[in-house]
């Protein structure tokens, strides 16, 4: 894989995580759940665990979080 393609990449995925509550973690999680090539259903899995964690970021940071 070439340095364009690498960076290529790179920019979707950081585009994809703009804004992590336009995802989908359930579409993401069945997505894991079906697929049958393990490297894949790697990136899938890294992927939810990436958004959730965002989204998680998100919610502690709000002024009005408590814990």
């Amino acid at each position: 894989m070439g340095n364009a393609d690498k960076k290529k990449i790179a920019k979707q995925i950081d585009e994809m995580l703009v804004d992590p509550w336009e995802i989908d973690l359930q579409e993401l999680h069945d997505y894991f759940i079906d697929e049958k090539d393990e490297d894949k259903k790697r990136i899938f899995d890294a992927l939810y665990h990436c958004v959730l964690h965002k989204r998680q970021e998100d919610v502690i940071n709000q002024k009005n979080f408590v814990i």
